[in-house]
């Protein structure tokens, strides 16, 4: 987490809590001495927020007359959200809690809580909650991330194995802990408690599971719940326990038990060794349009593809279909996964894929690794450039030379120049042996050194036989884009009849009633990975029964929650924009599509403060507009973002918006007139029927 990053995380969650003690900031942020010190200045003196009580207590302190509150409801409130919740606990505490002196086990617990605060914050969590020797963390709020599942099962793997690792603890203890992870639906915001000991209150059932969970697991076992593992994929290696009884809950819970994280590499493929991916549909132009690329490559005219599009189009579905087909004749095959999480680690793709291609392995000796990492790196350096660059890819990964290699004295500049210098050649000598193909996933998430690895493998490549197939939404601004041999390809969304196919394949073959159908096709907007997970949640629903040909409804149609599959991708966008994600949740309570005056006169908002809202979430791409305000009308981008907006807001408040929207709208005779229906929704929608 940048500085940035915590300094916007810290004002958070002082404005909601008003006070907080430096030791529990220390602790829900993973602070040392100094940054602790470094933050509370920023905080008082460089951006005025907040102001020191008695060295104890730090308490929010917003400059200036504070507005009197907007009739609209901009405050933040209370929300309906799914969050994946952490519980983890001491192991045998009892037993610490009769051995130790009060002083020591105080201690031990404050070094428990410390070494939780630092691998909770790395993760983005939030602390909850210290309940003595257990803590409550929420991944997924107060803001979401699109992997808030993987984060939070890392959270517990490093946890169990830092805590079991800390030393010079009274009384030569070692600690170990239990962690359960579960994910569901919550109701979350509400504060409760006074002063330093205010909270959010967790409302629903995925606290409870979470806590039962960790009581089921062993000392050092990380524990998921079923919804957890479900968002998991193959990013995880799990071992299956089968249903549990547990205390609360009426019927057995399907648990797993996490062994480890998987390697990118690993986690993208199958057990036969192929990407687990469906089978493409559509493409017919983009698809012909890369293998031409590949075929000049492979002729030695180097080639730097992008491939763009909004999540779940399926750019890797289609980078895997020109692996596939380039993979007919010999080839080499370099695969790159950028992170989010890590996207602030210099090099992380590069330095993830020679971990795997070197096979280390978690209890390798430095030596073994050294050894490991030379054989690799020999098939693409002579060998009087492999020992001058060994140092340089040992520093990279963090491996010690121990002796091996002599201390370059080089600057942190020059040890990077160099390493880039290495890599560039590796990929030009390997090419020469075969045709080589790499592909880069995710680049709107690459960190700036491996944009500049790009950037000179883009420039190095023109008389190779290297094709560069990269992968990244829409916002990644390619900046080889202008040299003559590269191409950006941009992906749309799928026709009608492309997406039936779709939900044909996922039905199999059987037809699902029509207002099923529609509702799916209407609903993805064109986005493969929405047609499958709408497809998905539709058969799981209980909506419709499978007979011999087809699907019948079991019952009326209602409408559906956003899939679990989805939420966190959906909501991530949201959040990303918190201060005018309100305004996203009044449009999505008018309707996919709303005029600028009708959203003016519901929220009653400052113009200027309304203009520049709307401008944000239009330029985030979450809506698009026609027209310049006041006439201004806009729509959703998607189906699926208006129902993320719309479903995390309580009834209470979504009764309020549809009351005053029927307001409004029964203000315009011609339109009450010209749409019925559509004011009598509003009103139904606010129990004023």
């Amino acid at each position: 987490m940048t500085f940035e990053q915590l300094l916007d995380a810290a004002i958070d969650l002082l404005s909601r809590r008003h006070r907080i003690t430096y030791a529990a900031l220390r602790r829900q942020f993973g602070l040392d001495e100094q940054g602790l010190e470094d933050l509370k200045q920023e905080l008082i003196l460089g951006q005025r927020v907040a102001r020191d009580e008695d060295g104890v207590v730090l308490v929010w302190h917003a400059p200036g007359p504070q507005p009197a509150p907007a009739p609209a409801p901009n405050q933040a409130e209370a929300e309906r959200r799914q969050i994946t919740i952490m519980f983890c606990d001491l192991a045998d505490s009892t037993s610490l809690s009769n051995a130790l002196d009060p002083e020591e086990l105080r201690t031990v617990l404050r070094a428990f809580q410390d070494s939780a605060g630092r691998v909770i914050t790395r993760h983005q969590g939030f602390v909850n909650s210290y309940m003595g020797d257990g803590i409550l963390t929420l991944f997924g709020y107060p803001r979401a991330h699109e992997d808030d599942a993987w984060r939070a099962v890392r959270a517990g793997l490093e946890l169990a194995t830092e805590v079991a690792a800390l030393e010079a603890l009274p009384g030569g203890v070692r600690l170990r802990v239990r962690v359960g992870i579960a994910t569901g639906t919550v109701v979350v915001g509400d504060v409760i408690g006074q002063g330093a000991s205010r909270e959010e209150a967790v409302v629903g059932s995925t606290p409870n599971l979470a806590a039962r969970l960790q009581s089921l697991a062993l000392p050092g076992q990380v524990v998921v719940s079923a919804g957890t593992h479900r968002l998991l994929g193959r990013r995880f290696d799990c071992q299956d326990l089968g249903p549990q009884v547990l205390k609360g809950f009426a019927e057995a819970v399907p648990v797993w038990r996490v062994r480890c994280e998987r390697s990118d590499e690993a986690a993208s493929l199958g057990d036969g060794g192929e990407l687990t991916l469906p089978p493409m549909v559509g493409r017919e132009i983009e698809f012909p349009a890369l293998m031409d690329c590949w075929r000049l490559a492979r002729a030695g005219e180097g080639r730097m593809v992008t491939l763009r599009g909004d999540a779940g189009l399926g750019k890797s579905r289609l980078a895997e279909a020109v692996r596939q087909a380039a993979g007919a004749q010999p080839l080499l095959l370099l695969r790159y996964f950028c992170s989010e999480q890590f996207q602030n680690t210099a090099l992380y793709p590069v330095i993830s894929q020679i971990r795997h291609g070197a096979g280390f392995a978690e209890n390798d000796t430095s030596d073994e690794r050294l050894d490991k990492l030379s054989r690799l790196l020999m098939a693409g350096l002579p060998p009087d450039e492999l020992a001058a660059a060994m140092p340089y890819f040992a520093a990279l990964l963090s491996v010690p030379t121990a002796g091996r290699y002599p201390a370059s004295g080089d600057s942190p500049e020059r040890q990077r120049e160099l390493t880039l210098r290495a890599l560039l050649s590796i990929f030009v000598a390997l090419s020469r042996e075969r045709p080589l193909l790499v592909l880069f996933e995710d680049l709107h998430w690459a960190d700036p050194t491996t944009l500049s690895l790009l950037q000179r493998l883009a420039e190095g490549i023109v008389a190779s036989r290297v094709m560069v197939l990269a992968t990244a939404r829409p916002e990644f601004e390619p900046p080889w884009a202008e040299l003559p041999h590269a191409l950006t390809v941009e992906l749309g969304p799928l026709k009608r009849h492309h997406r039936a196919s779709i939900v044909a394949q996922h039905a199999g073959g059987k037809t699902l009633p029509p207002e099923i159908l529609e509702h799916i096709l209407v609903k993805s907007d064109g986005i493969p990975l929405y047609v499958e997970e709408l497809t998905k949640a539709m058969l799981e629903s209980g909506l419709v029964s499978e007979e011999s040909e087809r699907f019948v409804l079991t019952g009326p149609m209602r409408s559906m929650a956003v899939p679990s599959t989805l939420h966190d991708s959906l909501l991530a966008r949201l959040d990303r924009l918190s201060v005018v994600k309100e305004v996203a949740q009044a449009g999505a309570a008018i309707g996919r599509e709303f005029a600028h005056a009708t959203l003016a006169a519901v929220l009653s908002l400052d113009p200027v403060e309304l203009n520049h809202s709307l401008a944000r979430l239009t330029d985030a791409g979450l809506i698009h507009s026609r027209g310049l305000p006041p006439d201004a009308v806009y729509s959703f981008k998607h189906a699926l973002i208006q129902d993320a907006a719309y479903t995390t807001m309580l009834r209470p408040r979504r009764q309020r918006l549809h009351a005053r929207i029927a307001q409004v709208l029964q203000a315009d005779a011609e339109l009450a007139q010209r749409s019925p229906e559509l004011l009598a929704h509003h009103f139904t929608e606010a129990d004023q029927p």
